[in-house]
């Protein structure tokens, strides 16, 4: 009976019934009748065929790759239906070709699901597409941050407000925690940070100049810095002091009777009350760090210089350990001293010193004493933060950062590290929290559309607010923007490296075939649906109703900007002074200003009123000759305005006005390059390294 039932096919199966057709043999088709083999189960068939619904062994269907990419600066995670991803940490798996496949995302904490892209579109936690080609699948999934949990734009002394990165984008070098928990931090351009509760504020420093250094002296918090500044923090005011001298200080920490400060020249100068006055110093050496240790101060510096004090002078250290080492910061821990040096190690005092920090080499700059012991901070390939309880043994539970970290402070049960882009961290045990918001990678173009802007940027960066809030998108790929234009807050354009277009379509970001693989420099939208980009070699690219189509650019030289006065008035600059015209035909070379310095920008609002920026010049087109203006003795940028309203943005921060036939200058609060302005009815936009966004109401 076992033989008989082996040699019938099986031509249905209904539930556990099964009906008998005819006689063939196992294996495929019968050698005498060529009908498919009947099945139980899949071990009942051959090698690569398997037991199908009808009970017959059929050829396995195929299969192809899919494999999920998580893009932005959001987290969450991916599973499938079928079964089979979970990413997470399984991202590619392989489902059968023709069948559906509904992929569905979950966001975690604090994080929202932005949109899919590439392999499957969509704006919902589900996405669902039929792999159709016998070829892998990619498709990737935006994970933003979840708006509610951004803190507002803080705006500084001179108006400009902080888009992104938040609360603020300048560098922090170091930072005090008084004992209630409030904090100050202190960085570039005169940047005081104050955060009280959970509520952060930009202080009026009264300067711009860099501020190096911040330490709690009694109830007070005193701020060194660039130029001899010196400053006092209380209740939320900063009141200017008086140093006595005009070198850089670039640390402070409090002594029994008041404050230490160290700076450029070996310049030590101590705070009684709210007076300074200076000490006699053994070092022309710069100093970097000061602190104490028991009842002794220490400063230390450039070329292993260690200075100590017991009492009323200073004397030198030596040791073999540091002959040379630029040294930058001091701590104490059971009496005994501590010294960071930028090359990576710490040295604990002793007859002689003993190293005992760090195996990876870190760049140290900042360390401090804290309940939870040693705490140190600096660099590796990212920036990194290292403990130690003994003194001896160190950990780092932050290494590869995506900011560098200069400063630390720290009150009982509490820490902060700051640093790049106006990083904060704050610790109280377990892990360390960031507390800053925001993309930094570098920023290279803005455009506003309404009361929307969008940015772009190197690595892919993608930026888009949405009323007080800021989403932040990678692009597929991370190809490095160079420019971007808006159409609408549901309709804008980015492009960028191997001929790279992007557009964002009112819910997610999808490539566009842009039928080149050459560099994409510049983009304008004429109007819905109607781009124009520019890029190397002369390239030019019309994108009109979803199409691309090349047009010859009326020359070689490399193009780096585009904009229009009208739809058949496109201006396109570029190197070597190149300037091209499109008048509604084709693009042709045009007049250009006396310049041999690349064009990277142009901006107009007539055909008789067409500016252009090429390094430290500005030109404007009247419609007969060009006009210069020399307004900066460094780069520039970008050129844009609005109506009668002309601006200039460049390197260092620089912001420049122009009225009336001439430029004024226009303060920031920044130091980071600006590469792009965006100006519209009500606001003007910059954005620059860093990720730098500023706001400012016109």
């Amino acid at each position: 009976m076992r033989t008989l039932i082996r040699n019938l096919v099986l031509s249905m199966r209904i539930g556990n019934m099964v009906i008998v057709l005819g006689s063939v043999v196992l294996g495929g088709c019968g050698t005498q009748t060529n009908q498919a083999v009947g099945c139980n189960t899949d071990a009942d068939c051959g090698s690569g065929l398997y037991c199908g619904m009808t009970g017959q062994c059929i050829p396995k269907p195929k299969s192809i790759a899919v494999t999920i990419t998580k893009l932005g600066d959001g987290a969450g995670t991916v599973t499938s239906s079928p079964v089979g991803l979970s990413c997470g940490s399984t991202c590619t798996a392989s489902f059968e070709l023709g069948k559906a496949v509904t992929l569905t995302a979950t966001a975690e904490s604090g994080s929202t699901v932005s949109g899919w892209s590439i392999g499957c579109t969509g704006t919902g936690a589900t996405c669902t597409f039929t792999p159709t080609l016998d070829e892998p699948v990619q498709v990737a999934i935006n994970f933003g941050v979840q708006p509610p949990s951004q803190p507002p734009a803080l705006c500084n002394a001179q108006s400009f407000c902080w888009e992104n990165p938040r609360p603020q984008g300048n560098v922090l070098n170091d930072v005090a925690v008084l004992p209630s928990g409030e904090v100050w931090a202190v960085g570039s351009v005169g940047t005081v940070v104050r955060r009280l509760g959970t509520t952060y504020s930009l202080l009026n420093s009264g300067t711009t100049q860099n501020l190096a250094g911040a330490a709690v002296v009694g109830s007070d918090v005193v701020m060194v810095g660039a130029s001899g500044t010196v400053l006092r923090g209380a209740g939320g005011v900063v009141s200017g002091e008086t140093s006595g001298i005009l070198q850089d200080l670039n640390d402070v920490a409090p002594t029994s009777t008041g404050a230490i400060a160290v700076g450029v020249g070996g310049k030590i100068v101590r705070r009684s009350g709210i007076a300074w006055s200076s000490d006699v110093s053994l070092t022309t050496q710069t100093l970097r760090g000061v602190g104490s240790s028991g009842t002794e101060l220490w400063a230390v510096g450039d070329a292993g210089t260690v200075l100590a004090n017991a009492g009323t002078s200073w004397r030198v250290v030596t040791d073999s350990l540091f002959p040379t080492k630029p040294l930058t910061s001091v701590a104490s821990l059971s009496g005994a001293a501590f010294i960071g040096a930028q090359q990576g190690e710490v040295f604990r005092q002793g007859s002689p010193w003993s190293r005992v920090c760090c195996v990876n080499l870190p760049d140290i700059r900042g360390m401090i004493s804290s309940s939870f012991g040693l705490i140190a901070v600096g660099s590796t390939v990212g920036g990194a933060i290292l403990q130690s309880s003994d003194g001896t043994s160190w950990t780092t539970p932050i290494d590869g950062a995506q900011t560098l970290f200069y400063g630390v402070g720290a009150t009982t049960g509490e820490a902060w590290v700051v640093g790049d882009s106006g990083a904060m961290y704050r610790y109280t045990g377990g892990a360390w929290s960031p507390q800053t918001i925001g993309s930094t990678r570098p920023l290279r173009g803005i455009s506003v559309a309404g009361q929307t802007y969008f940015a772009a940027g190197l690595s892919g960066a993608l930026l888009r607010s949405v009323s007080t809030s800021v989403f932040s998108a990678t692009a597929s790929g991370a190809p490095d923007f160079s420019a971007i234009s808006a159409v609408s807050a549901t309709e804008a354009w980015a492009v960028g490296d191997a001929g790279a277009i992007y557009r964002f379509d009112g819910s997610s970001w999808n490539k566009v075939n842009s039928g080149t693989g050459v560099a994409l420099r510049g983009v304008w939208a004429a109007g819905a649906d109607d781009v124009w980009a520019v890029g190397d070699a002369g390239t030019v690219i019309h994108v009109k109703n979803g199409s691309a189509a090349a047009m010859s650019g009326g020359t070689t030289q490399n193009l780096l900007s585009v904009w229009g006065t009208s739809a058949n008035d496109i201006w396109a600059v570029g190197a070597a002074g190149t300037v091209v015209r499109y008048s509604g035909t084709s693009f042709a070379p045009v007049t250009a200003p006396a310049t041999s310095k690349a064009i990277t920008s142009v901006w107009g609002n007539l055909s008789s009123n067409v500016w252009m920026v090429a390094g430290p010049d500005v030109f404007v087109w009247n419609g007969n000759n060009y006009q210069k203006y020399t307004p900066s003795g460094t780069d520039l940028y970008a050129v844009a305005g609005f109506g009668s309203a002309l601006y200039v943005v460049g390197s260092k921060g620089q912001l420049l006005s122009y009225s009336g036939g001439s430029f004024t200058p226009m303060e920031t609060g920044t130091r980071n390059a600006l590469y792009s302005i965006a100006v519209s009815a009500s606001t003007m936009y910059l954005a620059g390294d860093n990720g730098t966004v500023l706001s400012k109401a016109r």
